[in-house]
């Protein structure tokens, strides 16, 4: 056909379509063959008489319908598809290349598709750009809205790269002109309703920025609970726990003990082993042995040291007050001897004051308390010499061959019988330890100690040396007044 403008593409104009439909007196709706793209764009015939669009008919996809009386029987009517229709059958090209606002989705013409831009196409609603798709972005310009009616996935990000690279990646970028430090850089929301039907944060993940200066830029990720507080914080030179200052506790729970580790937020307390409130500012909790291993790996060959330190504050510096030294000062690992050190501060830096040695010889300055002012109730001791006599020094070996043998002093059973008070203590008991047939407790095992002995009688030898003394002044006394005789 001949027309007067722009040459169209072949493939859109390539002839109209005519449906034919007959009255029966009662049929008010006839099934076109195609939806037209709106009733302007269709021209109908009734009897040869044509009808105005809305007025005299209307379409709904497919359907025509009359409006006003139903067609007489027999009366011919006829339907003709314009506006770029294409033969039945064949597919609709819109070519909107290089073309701004290409194709037109609205009345006033502000929603729009279109390809201006090689590679690219371009959505815009309401006169703004919302969102354009290319060879390698889909870029978003407002926000999206990702709503699904049952548990799937919302989003999945998938990778088919085969390298050892990271992916699928996910990227919060901040494209600000001003970058500055406490800067957020974005978050996720995990939000849901409360009782109340409102919208709340239970918990949310964010990131700031604590430091642009160009190669030691720096930044820290934010858990947050339900009231806003921060739980933890995480950046390049700290892990912070509860760095606003609320009370919750820390607590890391292992296989059978729900207390490996805990951090009591209210008290400020912590605790190995066990969660109760009333022990120290560090406590070691066990339902049997507490034990705390102090592992000083130096290697084969070599003498390892561990050090417990007592300090204080001054002055914004740290003094060491005392410490316990526990100490291999010969030998290796197969032939391994200790010692254990007592250092206190006297005007200074801690120095030696007590040493124990592997065969139980305790050195240094040992000194009873004996002050006055602490005493009360002092009177003369009574005769002793009978009281020595009665003391029988014994020579025995210790049944632990490793505490000595030709060992010389007292029996603490025997000192009783004429010191009593020279004697602490009851008779020693074994340990008792789980066996064969036994109900063992969960974490023990057969020779684990089931329940603790008595560790036996032991002897004040002061009272010992007070009562020697006394008889040493008794016999003086005797020689004396033998000598004047």
């Amino acid at each position: 056909m001949s027309y007067i403008g722009q040459q169209l593409p072949a493939d859109v104009f390539s002839g109209y379509v005519t449906d034919t439909f007959t009255g029966d007196g009662s049929a008010t709706t006839f099934t076109l063959s195609k939806a037209p793209f709106s009733e302007d764009s269709l021209i109908v015939v009734v009897d040869n008489v044509i009808q105005q669009p809305t007025t005299n008919f209307t379409v709904s996809g497919t359907t025509l319908t009359i409006v006003g009386t139903a067609i007489l029987s027999g009366i011919k009517g006829y339907a003709i598809h314009t506006g770029g229709v294409s033969p039945i059958g064949q597919a609709t090209k819109v070519d909107a290349n290089g073309t701004s606002d290409g194709v037109i989705l609205d009345a006033d013409g502000d929603t729009t598709i279109d390809a201006e831009t090689d590679d690219l196409i371009r959505f815009k609603i309401g006169g703004t750009d919302l969102h354009s798709i290319s060879s390698s972005l889909v870029d978003f310009n407002t926000q999206v809205a990702v709503s699904v009616t049952d548990n799937s996935d919302n989003i999945v990000l998938k990778s088919t790269d085969a390298d050892a690279n990271v992916g699928p990646n996910l990227l919060f970028e901040r494209e600000s002109s001003s970058p500055a430090a406490n800067d957020f850089l974005g978050s996720i929301d995990f939000q849901g309703v409360n009782s109340n039907s409102d919208d709340h944060d239970y918990i949310r993940i964010l990131s700031r920025i604590l430091s642009t200066t160009d190669g030691s830029e720096n930044g820290n990720l934010i858990i947050k609970g339900a009231d806003g507080n921060n739980i933890a914080e995480f950046n390049s030179t700290e892990v912070v726990l509860n760095n606003d200052s609320q009370s919750p506790d820390f607590r890391v729970e292992t296989n059978n003990n729900a207390n490996t580790l805990i951090v009591k937020g209210a008290n400020d307390r912590v605790g190995i082993g066990g969660g109760d409130a009333n022990f120290g500012v560090l406590g070691i909790e066990n339902a049997g042995d507490s034990t705390f291993d102090m592992f000083s790996n130096v290697g084969s060959g070599t003498r390892g040291k561990a050090e417990i330190f007592f300090s204080t504050d001054g002055s914004s510096d740290h003094h060491s007050c005392a410490s316990i030294v526990m100490q291999q000062p010969t030998g290796d690992q197969a032939s391994r001897k200790g010692e254990i050190l007592l250092n206190v501060s006297d005007n200074g830096g801690p120095s030696t004051a007590l040493t124990v040695a592997n065969n139980g010889v305790v050195s240094g300055n040992l000194n009873d308390t004996s002050d006055e002012n602490l005493k009360k109730n002092i009177e003369d001791l009574g005769a002793s010499t009978d009281i020595i006599k009665a003391l029988k020094p014994r020579k025995f070996d210790w049944k632990q061959t490793s505490a000595g043998s030709d060992i010389v002093g007292f029996v603490a059973q025997e000192v009783a019988t004429v010191i009593p008070s020279a004697v602490v203590g009851n008779d020693y008991v074994a340990d008792s330890l789980y066996e064969d047939g036994d109900t063992i407790p969960e974490g023990f095992a057969i020779g684990d100690i089931k329940s603790y002995g008595d560790k036996g009688k032991a002897l004040n030898t002061t009272a010992i040396l007070a009562h020697a003394v006394k008889t040493i002044q008794e016999l003086e006394t005797r020689i004396k007044t033998l000598e004047d005789a």
